[in-house]
């Protein structure tokens, strides 16, 4: 039974390592966890009875690309807004166009506040933000401007967006 314990305890760690530092000290004497303390208990390992506190995975206080997401966010707002105002009734085709890539912006930047939670967060990162920006960007301006010269490169952003789903499973 000891060697069952000691093998379970060993993979539990090994496990552990590459969860992201959201895992909270669990400890009951143990008040919520401001930044400091996480940053401070990212590197422990669990106390002697057994609770769980934050260890290895990428920090995700400060990421880059939670604050993209951030930005990322407010554009597709200011998008949204701008879109709803500015397509006339007589072009409801270009205003459906114009909603898909908001819809996709969306998407895809509630995605991208999941990156740091990945294992390789600047691969799936830079793919996301470049896979948004080929993909909802050529859509907007054919949308906006009624040409569509770039609209050939939207399926590029496309497969950009798929392997940067595929690369959260790696």
């Amino acid at each position: 039974m000891e060697s069952v314990t000691k093998v379970a305890s060993s993979a539990w760690s090994s496990a552990w390592s590459y969860v992201p530092s959201l895992v909270w000290d669990k400890s009951p004497s143990s008040a919520a966890p401001t930044c400091q303390k996480v940053a401070a208990m990212s590197t422990q390992t669990s106390n002697g009875g057994g609770w769980m506190r934050p260890r290895g995975g990428t920090p995700l206080v400060g990421s880059p690309f939670l604050r993209l997401a951030g930005v990322s966010g407010a554009l597709a707002v200011a998008m949204g807004a701008y879109g709803a105002h500015a397509f006339s009734a007589d072009r409801p085709d270009l205003k459906k166009v114009y909603d898909t890539a908001n819809f996709h912006h969306f998407v895809h930047t509630l995605a991208l506040l999941a990156v740091p939670l990945c294992r390789r967060p600047a691969l799936t990162g830079t793919l996301m933000i470049a896979g948004t920006s080929l993909f909802c960007g050529t859509i907007y301006y054919h949308a906006l401007t009624e040409q569509k010269t770039f609209r050939k490169y939207t399926p590029y952003g496309g497969i950009i967006l798929i392997m940067a789903w595929l690369s959260m499973a790696l």
